[in-house]
């Protein structure tokens, strides 16, 4: 379970109501940027914000423990994303929905005639499967729940800045697009966020995802990542009379041997990059041979190239197998791999 002390919300306030009053032409001129957050911070408006922010604390714990309390297993995140809108509706926003994929999209409109956009965004889902127990438990002041930390701190934290900029009447140049994203855990494979950047009615700037529970590093590269899922098939049948034929659950079996090799020798040096079978899944009885075996891949690398031969050196592998895994079949039809 997910422990921590909500404590952040100020720090947090401070980098996006930074962020907010940025201008995108001078994210890569790193002294501009230091003399605008210099004179942002200096801003009383923007010091009663963060004054603002401490001082309610009390509130942003009280909704931090609220939607902790709502379930959003991974596919399951209608009824916190309901909550989570109808919170953004009661503090004040130009406009609000819900879109197709299940995101929550509320925006603060920009004063300037012709705004860039700024999202500042939390995930909705949890990592732990429906039916989890999600009731928090105080422990001095420590709030312990699953999920907690990830990420309805980060929606708590949304909810934070847009009450102390309401508050605080701070008008901003560009717009500020506080969204709540589906699918950020494991198979959702950040469906919320892939739909938001294509499907946007708006042009995003700049993003800003508050997630994890510290609040001393910010993550400022971007992390590419491929996953499959790759499922073998063959005739099946019994372990004993059925003998010879091709065996899914081997050919599964000898393609994770042979990407394994390849992949732990290629990823000794260089920009990191990673590999991980995290699922296997398969057979109905330890006497028969399965019909059908299945496993689930994930591929990361802070290089795209890299990242690119990552996978070619998994495709490969999965071919390999199967090829020598069907000329050494004794007896039966060839055995099949679909690669999703």
């Amino acid at each position: 379970m997910n422990a921590m002390c909500l404590r952040a919300t100020k720090i947090f306030g401070l980098i996006t109501t930074v962020v907010a009053f940025f201008s995108t032409s001078l994210v890569s001129q790193e002294v501009s940027i230091l003399e605008e957050v210099r004179a942002v911070m200096e801003d009383s408006r923007v010091q009663a914000a963060f004054e603002y922010i401490d001082s309610h604390d009390d509130e942003t714990l009280e909704t931090l423990i609220a939607l902790t309390e709502i379930p959003a297993p991974p596919f399951a995140e209608t009824e916190r994303a309901r909550i989570f809108l109808e919170l953004l509706n009661s503090i004040g926003i130009d406009n609000s929905y819900i879109d197709e994929v299940g995101n929550v999209i509320a925006l603060r409109k920009g004063a300037a005639p012709n705004p860039e956009t700024l999202v500042i965004s939390g995930h909705l889902d949890t990592v732990f499967p429906e039916g989890t127990n999600v009731q928090v438990q105080q422990m001095g002041d420590t709030l312990k729940a699953p999920g907690i930390g990830d990420d309805t701190r980060g929606l708590a934290t949304l909810l934070a800045i847009l009450r102390s900029l309401n508050a605080n009447n701070i008008e901003t140049k560009n717009n500020i697009l506080f969204v709540g994203t589906v699918g950020e855990e494991g198979l959702g494979d950040l469906r919320g966020v892939k739909h938001l950047f294509t499907n946007s009615e708006f042009v995003i700037s700049s993003f800003i995802s508050i997630d994890g529970t510290g609040d001393t590093r910010v993550t400022h590269q971007g992390l590419g990542s491929h996953r499959y899922s790759v499922t073998f098939k063959g005739p099946g049948g019994h372990s004993w009379g059925a003998f010879g034929l091709v065996n899914p659950a081997h050919i599964l079996s000898r393609a994770v041997h042979y990407f394994e090799i390849a992949a732990d020798a290629y990823t000794r040096n260089g920009p990191k990059t990673s590999y991980n079978v995290g699922m296997v899944q398969g057979g109905t009885s330890i006497n028969s041979i399965p019909a059908e075996v299945s496993m689930q891949v994930d591929m990361r690398s802070e290089s795209q190239d890299r990242l690119i031969e990552i996978d070619s050196i998994f495709q490969r592998s999965i071919h390999k197998a199967v090829r020598e895994g069907n000329v050494n079949r004794r007896t039966g039809p060839t055995l099949n791999v679909d690669i999703e």
